[in-house]
């Protein structure tokens, strides 16, 4: 990585130091673009720590146990 760059991430009187030019040429997030290791498809699928299968909320709904709610849906 760039020395300057990481300077610029580090202090802040070098990013207020910076003209406006010099900083629209510095990186948005140090660590790159770090989403475009993922895909657009692979994205759709996040939720949380589970997946889209079933969701169960508390309510008092569900007539077979009367203390969850529940639905199968897909995202």
């Amino acid at each position: 990585m760039n020395e300057k760059v990481i300077q610029y991430w580090r202090d802040p009187a070098t990013r207020s130091a910076l003209s406006a030019a010099e900083r629209n040429q510095m990186p948005v997030n140090p660590a790159g673009d770090v989403l475009a290791e993922i895909s657009d498809a692979d994205l759709d699928q996040v939720v949380g720590a589970a997946d889209c299968a079933n969701v169960c909320t508390w309510t008092k709904d569900c007539s077979i146990c009367p203390s969850w709610s529940c639905w199968s849906w897909s995202c």
